[in-house]
């Protein structure tokens, strides 16, 4: 026997109270939902559907940004990049041109040293017979300067020495004692110079000579040749010089060949004596033709 649960005798929910004891419900409950029910289901999926769209355009909006700024920064680095490459051409073109002006400069100062600048002739000639004695070989030699440029050379000066040239001809022996010579001059010189005007000429004498040390060592190299006592001497010059216009420092050397007259008059090495005198008409002088002009 089951249980009366009518209204009137039971609690229930029309008369906000409980219902006490076990409920059994036969067949099939068919639950409809109310409109408020209804209206809340809406309104909070209108709310998740609202919520899930402004999730969405966040992200679309923050995909945006993100390529926006890519992109600002990779036409930053394109605009740097040309900015760069184009400086880069510019200042090549500039030092080219700086480069170009800079050499077009030195060409035409160069040109006008050259065609402005002072120049020293140098010529030299034996003033005295060869003298053999017990000290060696002496004699003396005239050097003569002429200024053949268009302005002014200072502190003009002038030497030459006599010196043994090895056996044969020996270019870097006369030039090294050339560029010695000239050294020596650009010291003393620089302060006790004289000037010299174009056209202008000038001569001095000197008393040369080499040691008999110099004559005897110069008379046994000769003789690993076939040719026993006997030398080659040479009178070597030079002139140093300054122009007015720049700092630059020039010189001309030169060198004078001493031959001895052999029989048929040809040219002959000089045969060493303990005391003679070799005059001027048994002896004649040339320009070798090796480091015979030297000019800077």
């Amino acid at each position: 026997m089951s249980d009366d649960i009518s209204p009137a005798k039971n609690n229930s929910p029309l008369t906000k109270q409980s219902i006490n004891g076990e409920v059994k419900i036969s067949g099939s409950v068919e639950v409809f939902e109310t409109k408020s029910a209804i209206g809340q289901h809406e309104s909070e999926e209108r709310r998740a559907n609202a919520y899930k769209e402004s999730t969405r355009n966040y992200e679309q909006s923050s995909l945006k940004v993100a390529r926006s700024a890519l992109l600002a920064t990779l036409v930053t680095a394109l605009i740097t990049i040309l900015y760069f490459v184009s400086t880069w051409l510019i200042f090549r073109e500039s030092k080219r041109s700086a480069d170009a002006a800079t050499v077009a400069a030195e060409t035409a100062a160069q040109q006008l040293e050259l065609s402005e600048r002072p120049w020293i002739r140098v010529d030299m000639q034996l003033n005295a017979p060869l003298t053999f004695d017990k000290n060696g070989l002496n004699t003396s030699s005239i050097i003569t300067m002429t200024n053949i440029g268009n302005s002014v050379a200072v502190n003009l000066g002038g030497q030459s020495e006599l010196v043994l040239q090895p056996f044969g001809p020996n270019r870097e022996f006369l030039r090294a004692k050339q560029d010695a010579l000239c050294e020596s001059l650009k010291a003393t010189n620089e302060k006790y110079g004289d000037s010299l005007f174009p056209k202008g000429l000038t001569s001095r004498i000197w008393n040369i000579g080499v040691s008999r040390k110099e004559l005897e060592e110069a008379g046994k190299a000769a003789a690993g040749y076939g040719a026993s006592r006997e030398i080659s001497p040479v009178i070597i010059g030079c002139a140093v010089y300054k122009s007015t216009f720049n700092n630059a420092q020039y010189f001309t050397a030169m060198a004078l060949l001493i031959l001895g007259k052999g029989e048929n008059g040809a040219g002959m090495p000089i045969k060493i004596e303990d005391t003679a005198v070799v005059s001027s008409d048994k002896i004649f002088t040339g320009i070798p033709p090796y480091e015979s002009v030297r000019v800077k």
